[in-house]
């Protein structure tokens, strides 16, 4: 799928990844993984085990990365510092995308979030007063940000405790709370993570 180059780039196979798998670690220095596809022809996934992963997306091959920089991809060069950052803030992240915008982030946008210290109902408050989200929300009842919040989650209407029951919660809480309570919902981010992980961007 990809090589490890750069500066002081390796390729380092640790532990027993399945068939169609691999292992990327960076060396210290600016370390860069090179793909030969488009950058949209692959995803970058958060795995349940708090690992980065990068899957091709015509046939599945994934690498597991870590402490790699840079992506050298057909149509450019992408920072990919973010993948360092805490996997609670990644997790965090992800699923306001998901949830909240019903989309993978960009590698601006995800570094952007990743490099902030918001704390858990900061984080959710900044990104709920950007023009996207706005732009989404802005005139949108309390019934129907419930709504959207389980069809941009992929859930039931049973689901995560039901909507009744957060519609309920939006009576005596601010959408902000509700949305950071979202977030950590286990069925919630049971939805989004699938097999192979969150779609980071």
């Amino acid at each position: 799928l990809g090589q490890a180059g750069g500066m002081q780039g390796l390729l380092v196979g640790t532990g027993a990844p399945a068939a169609g798998e691999r292992w990327f670690a960076g060396d210290g220095g600016i370390d860069t993984i090179a793909y030969a596809g488009a950058r949209g022809g692959y995803r970058i996934l958060l795995g349940a085990d708090g690992q980065v992963r990068v899957e091709d997306k015509a046939n599945g091959d994934i690498d597991t990365v870590s402490g790699i920089e840079r992506g050298a991809f057909a149509d450019g060069i992408v920072d990919l510092s973010f993948t360092q950052a805490d996997p609670q803030v990644l997790q965090q992240v992800g699923l306001l995308y998901q949830s909240l915008l019903d989309r993978a982030g960009d590698i601006a946008g995800l570094s952007w979030w990743a490099g902030r210290d918001f704390g858990r109902d900061g984080i959710v408050g900044h990104f709920m007063a950007t023009p996207e989200f706005n732009t989404h929300y802005a005139n949108v009842g309390d019934a129907q940000f419930v709504q959207a919040l389980f069809r941009n989650t992929g859930l039931q209407d049973s689901d995560a405790g039901g909507v009744r029951y957060w519609e309920d919660y939006l009576a005596s809480h601010t959408r902000v709370e509700l949305v950071a309570s979202w977030i950590g919902n286990a069925s919630v981010a049971g939805a989004q993570f699938g097999a192979h992980g969150l779609w980071l961007a």
